[in-house]
């Protein structure tokens, strides 16, 4: 493949997320949670069927993803529901950081 027909090459790129750490609540509902677990009680803000245990576990959203589109293809992105689709298209577009062996490359850079 030449390298002035490349449009994007991605390799090795690795996004994780950790469960329950995203942000949003109010300093007033993150004091309520810490003092229920200092006290070793429920926390007063968890959503009804949410499992606790799972907070704070990491997950792979992408794992060592490799991608070349040359100039010129199309090319579609499909899988399941949770398969890393939204998550890849935004660390191509610069919205998220991730973790990768290689940095990604465009001929528009």
């Amino acid at each position: 493949m030449e390298k002035e027909n490349l449009a994007i090459r991605i390799s090795g790129v690795k996004k994780e997320y950790r469960l329950g750490s995203i942000g949003g609540r109010t300093l007033q509902a993150d004091l309520q949670s810490w003092f229920a677990r200092k006290r070793g009680r429920e926390d007063p803000n968890v959503k009804i069927g949410q499992d606790e245990r799972l907070v704070g576990q990491k997950f792979m959203a992408l794992n060592g993803i490799d991608l070349t589109i040359c100039q010129g293809e199309m090319c579609g992105i499909i899988g399941s529901n949770g398969a890393g689709k939204s998550t890849l298209m935004s660390v191509l577009f610069g919205l998220y950081r991730h973790r990768q062996k290689e940095r990604l490359t465009s001929m528009e850079e």
